[in-house]
């Protein structure tokens, strides 16, 4: 697969309507993205993980219970049962940055465009979320805490690896390394962890996106919506929200793949254990069975 057709399958152009020609009267949609909210609470992995479990049966593989208590051993740890994080797909503090967000937010403005209501984009919207291990709450991680440094960071290392193998999923951790994370709720998000690489496939996703609106807006009437200064009001289309949500599937489909790296860490376990995936190598047809949730 070329990185044209990975893009190429974030907004289906030539068959996705946008409006049909009809203007969309939708007065309560209200849109949640970090710095431009339209609903109160900011986005957050503990609101992320409620929606994965409130939509469980529809997010199929993206959701896995979490169990009672903070405390876990390593003999614990599976498929289906690990210390939870919900990762953001796309990341909630990457998206307020990203010039697509003129189309999600009333709030956020370009210099061309304006939203004259707010969508209904959530960055918390369960189809943004996957949830994901990390390896601090571990005990035998918690023991290595009074070693030396190089034989800590060595039982870190093996922990950390250990839990990727034993869940099948990408750590979802800045590091094997440092120490244990401090939250307001112990298993919220770990902020600022992705690859450079991961957030550059973000951003050339977001991008087509944002560039298929705006060809879109160029020639329809119905979407424009008068001026504010000199900004063209335009209404909210429910289609922007279906392509966000599109890349949030191929952005799960490229971590299932391990095409792109959640954090430094997964990114090397997998060079050590030979599981990176060249972007080259994928077939479309293997990067859509990813995406599914089931």
């Amino acid at each position: 697969m070329q990185v044209g057709e990975l893009v190429a399958m974030s907004s289906n152009k030539s068959i996705e309507k946008y409006c049909n020609h009809k203007s969309e009267k939708h007065n309560d949609w209200k849109s949640r993205v970090a710095n431009y909210l339209g609903k109160p609470g900011d986005p957050s992995g503990t609101r992320l993980y409620k929606e994965l479990e409130d939509h469980k049966s529809e997010a199929g593989s993206r959701y896995v219970a979490k169990r009672p208590g903070l405390a876990w051993d390593l003999d614990e740890i599976s498929e289906t049962s690990f210390p939870i994080q919900a990762h953001h797909l796309i990341p909630k503090k990457f998206l307020p940055q990203e010039k697509v967000t003129v189309f999600l937010a009333k709030k956020k403005k370009s210099k061309n465009y304006v939203l004259a209501r707010d969508n209904y984009y959530d960055t918390d919207n369960f189809k943004n979320g996957y949830c994901m291990p990390y390896s601090s709450p571990l005990a035998e991680w918690r023991k290595a805490r009074s070693l030396p440094k190089a034989e800590r960071d060595m039982v870190r290392f093996f922990v950390s690896n250990s839990v990727m193998e034993f869940s099948g999923r990408q750590l979802h951790q800045g590091s094997h390394r440092t120490e244990g994370f401090v939250y307001p709720d112990p298993e919220d998000e770990q902020d600022d962890i992705e690859t450079p690489g991961y957030l550059a496939k973000a951003r050339l996703l977001l991008k087509n996106v944002c560039t298929g609106v705006e060809g879109h807006l160029r020639t329809c009437n119905h979407c424009c919506e008068g001026k504010s200064g000199k900004m063209t009001k335009v209404q909210p289309l429910a289609a922007v929200v279906r392509h966000v949500d599109g890349c949030s599937a191929i952005m799960m489909g490229l971590i299932k793949m391990n095409v792109i790296f959640v954090s430094e860490a997964a990114k090397e376990y997998a060079e050590q254990e030979g599981l990176i995936k060249p972007l080259e190598k994928l077939t479309k047809k293997s990067l859509k069975s990813a995406m599914k949730s089931k």
